[in-house]
């Protein structure tokens, strides 16, 4: 277009940038964003909401984890709430098998309480039941819905993962946290089952 003297504006930046997220060519995608930022033009709520829905897809996948996190910025400072951006990474993350560099983006996300529920409950639906275990921990400090323990117990049980369903079943005995129907039955047949007698009838006893 330069040869032309054709000069691009935000719009046609936009279409270009959003394709190319659309196949997952970050690299590219980048450069155009920050050529954007070389002119008078700056990347606006558009431009920044294909740059997240392509971390998504690309950014992380390719390892650029740390450049990701600096898109992350920029998009914040736009509008858009780190909550929601972290959410897309932190998923994005768990997808390509990148556990470690999630959980650690989950921790630095722990203000966010809503979206660290939000994407404990995916990866519950995902039957992806350990790795929502491992980022209990985390969050037991904060108020977490007893859906949530529930969840995550009837999965740990229904998957014989028995050493986390125990300690599972301790931490929500010591909190007083009910279990949700209909995992009551389940859980407490299964605890039995694994001679944890008293385990079950204490947590079958936790009423609201």
């Amino acid at each position: 277009m330069k040869e032309y003297n054709c000069r691009p504006d935000t719009t046609v930046y936009n279409v270009v940038i959003r394709l190319l997220c659309d196949k997952g060519d970050m690299d590219d995608a980048m450069f155009l964003m920050r050529e954007m930022d070389l002119t008078d033009l700056r990347p606006d709520m558009i431009t920044y909401v294909a740059m997240i829905k392509g971390l998504s897809k690309g950014l992380c996948k390719d390892g650029h984890v740390d450049e990701a996190h600096k898109v992350i910025d920029r998009v914040a400072e736009s509008g858009i709430p780190y909550d929601t951006c972290y959410s897309f990474l932190v998923l994005s993350l768990f997808l390509i098998g990148k556990l470690k560099e999630a959980e650690m983006l989950f921790r630095r996300m722990l203000d966010g309480w809503t979206s660290s529920m939000i994407i404990i409950r995916w990866l519950c639906q995902q039957r992806r039941i350990l790795d929502g275990y491992q980022l209990i921990d985390p969050v037991e400090q904060s108020t977490i819905d007893s859906d949530i323990y529930s969840i995550l117990m009837a999965g740990l049980c229904e998957e014989n993962h028995i050493v986390e369903a125990i300690k599972l079943a301790c931490i929500m005995v010591g909190k007083g946290i009910q279990l949700k129907v209909p995992s009551v039955k389940n859980v407490i047949e299964y605890l039995r089952r694994c001679g944890k007698e008293d385990l079950a009838s204490s947590i079958g006893n936790i009423k609201s």
